[in-house]
């Protein structure tokens, strides 16, 4: 004969009600629309901050400094996010990060957070994330073309 021993009664029922949590699918996408690019620019021996503030409107690189620097081109990044309507979501990134030259030369973005603006879309169901920040490029800066990664994380509750 069998007995089912009390420390094993427990077990079975967690094991069950783990089977009956309702599963949620999420029919949303995340489609990153155009990247974050500073442009391509003549900057001042002594270096400068360049500015793209995606926070009011989608405006090209500026200088802190007037003069310091002349810049072609540019824009904020923008992320859309689609069939997220009526859901709790959050989006987060870092506020800081690197970008390099593929020779061991790094700059900094910062204040990314700050720069950057969630604004609902037109339909209704999508949002659009503008993404803005501060490239802070060092006195006598190496020429090259920089890049590097911003991980944005969309959180559905």
């Amino acid at each position: 004969m069998n007995r089912i021993l009390p420390s094993s009664i427990p077990a079975f029922l967690l094991l069950l009600s783990l089977l009956i949590i309702p599963i949620r699918s999420y029919a949303g996408s995340v489609l990153m629309l155009r990247t974050l690019s500073f442009g391509d620019m003549t900057v001042h021996p002594d270096g400068c901050n360049l500015v793209i503030d995606a926070s009011s409107a989608d405006l090209p690189p500026e200088p802190e400094i007037p003069g310091r620097a002349a810049v072609t081109g540019g824009h904020s990044g923008i992320v859309i996010l689609n069939g997220f309507s009526g859901m709790n979501t959050e989006v987060t990134f870092p506020n800081i990060t690197k970008v390099s030259n593929g020779a061991g030369e790094e700059l900094l973005v910062y204040d990314i957070v700050k720069n950057s603006e969630s604004d609902p879309g037109d339909d209704g169901d999508s949002d659009d994330l503008r993404i803005g920040g501060v490239l802070r490029i060092p006195a006598d800066c190496p020429a090259g073309a920089y890049s590097g990664t911003l991980e944005v994380t969309v959180t559905v509750n």
